[in-house]
């Protein structure tokens, strides 16, 4: 286990570009480079809420007060809460989570299967092989090639907050 923690946080080294230890800061990840991460934290079998993730997402990752709290253009919401938001609800819609109440998860058989099999490291293509997310994306199975969907660059990889702004 501690092989596939190791691989896992230099997974995300490589996928958020942000350093784990006396890194570099670095402007917010893209929702989906918080992948990894969120899984890591949920493999403990443990329930979850939102904040507690979001906790735990912040103390694994090198980033200061500022690209912490930089707030969305709609001044509601930080980047930092919204992205972490985000990957929370694209691994759920995937089926790697559950909500056993409102706010709160937990890794899913699914899950649990995914990172015995793969470890943390999992990608927005990755998510398209379950059709619970492909159902979640709106997408049809004619958009469907071998029984992944081709995610579009500019738009697919962005939060729709992103994609607005």
């Amino acid at each position: 286990m501690k092989r596939e923690l190791l691989a896992a946080r230099l997974l995300l080294i490589s996928t958020c570009k942000v350093l784990i230890l006396g890194g570099v800061h670095m402007a917010v990840p893209a929702f989906f480079e918080f992948f990894p991460v969120i899984l890591e934290i949920l493999s403990t079998g443990e329930v979850k809420s939102n904040k507690e993730i979001r906790e735990e997402v912040k103390s694994k990752l090198i980033l200061s007060d500022e690209e912490i709290n930089e707030l969305l253009p709609s001044k509601k919401q930080t980047v930092f809460a919204n992205r972490v938001g985000w990957a929370i609800t694209y691994l759920y819609q995937a089926g790697l989570f559950i909500r056993p109440k409102r706010g709160n998860y937990q890794l899913s058989e699914v899950g649990k299967q995914y990172v015995l099999k793969n470890g943390y490291g999992i990608t927005l293509e990755e998510l398209t092989k379950y059709d619970s997310f492909n159902k979640f994306l709106g997408v049809d199975e004619e958009k469907v090639k071998d029984d992944r969907i081709v995610l579009q660059e500019d738009t697919d990889k962005k939060t729709p907050e992103d994609t607005i702004s």
